[in-house]
């Protein structure tokens, strides 16, 4: 059975149980060997991806298949466009959490016609219109409200729960939700789940950070949340750059900086 993570001892209490309760139910079948290859061939639901985002890098190690010095895309995001699932043409809704002053994923969504609410404390702006479907907040996702210091830094911090009352969109469709907050996904994701935060969400798009063993924990228990939720991951990538690298035993380097994205099989079907 899944070796549930924990996740961080503030943690509210009924999250973790509901985590454990969640896996507890649903026995895994095979080691995590076969859940890594399910995610390394996701499933052909979607028969129409785009790339949405992103920015060319050199890459600054020697990758399997991929010599040094070649570009590769980083910071990019895949959206599935299949009918029902896909963002509408006009009047499409994301939230995305982690910008880092790279707004290309943002501004493709804009170009799509999508309003776009972007949020992101780390970048040390105030609140603002980035352009004129795009509305930027200095706010961090998180399963708690209120404030923690960072990097020398007051962050204001808050749930999705609480944003999604606060913008009246409680029950509105939300068409891809995008989340790259450096680890703190698998506190925040799962708070989402247990409060039913993701039932009007087409599609979400991750990044994991799966450096260390406890997040490696976190991922599984992610990924176990998700589809016992309806979600089915239909792609994912590696982000392959020095900040998501570590060195084997061999001298050569592995990624450790997954992007996934999981559609919502309630809306597949119609």
């Amino acid at each position: 059975m899944l070796c549930v993570y924990g996740l961080s001892k503030k943690h509210n209490t009924e999250i973790t149980e509901y985590i454990n309760l969640e896996n507890s139910e649903n026995e895994m079948e095979g080691d995590r060997t076969e859940i890594i290859d399910e995610l390394n061939y996701p499933l052909e639901i979607c028969k129409e991806l785009d790339t949405w985002g992103g920015s060319y890098i050199w890459a600054d190690f020697i990758e399997e298949n991929i010599p040094r010095g070649q570009s590769r895309l980083h910071g990019n995001y895949t959206v599935c466009l299949e009918k029902n699932i896909g963002p509408l043409k006009k009047g499409c809704l994301i939230y995305s959490f982690g910008i880092n002053f790279d707004w290309t994923f943002e501004e493709r969504a804009e170009d799509y016609g999508c309003q776009v609410l972007a949020f992101d404390p780390s970048m040390a702006v105030p609140a603002h219109h980035h352009s004129l479907n795009i509305f930027f907040r200095p706010i961090g996702l998180s399963y708690f409200d209120g404030v923690i210091k960072k990097n020398n830094q007051l962050w204001n911090m808050t749930r999705f729960t609480t944003l999604l009352e606060e913008n009246n969109h409680t029950e509105r469709i939300i068409d891809i939700l995008k989340i790259d907050i450096e680890g703190s996904e698998y506190e925040a994701i799962p708070d989402m789940i247990y409060n039913g935060n993701l039932k009007n969400v087409r599609q979400i798009s991750f990044e994991t950070h799966n450096n260390t063993i406890l997040s490696l924990e976190g991922y599984y228990s992610i990924y176990w949340l998700l589809t016992n939720n309806n979600f089915v991951c239909v792609a994912s990538e590696d982000w392959p750059h020095l900040g998501c690298a570590r060195k084997n035993e061999e001298g050569t380097y592995e990624i450790y900086c997954y992007v996934f994205t999981f559609i919502n099989m309630k809306y597949a079907v119609k």
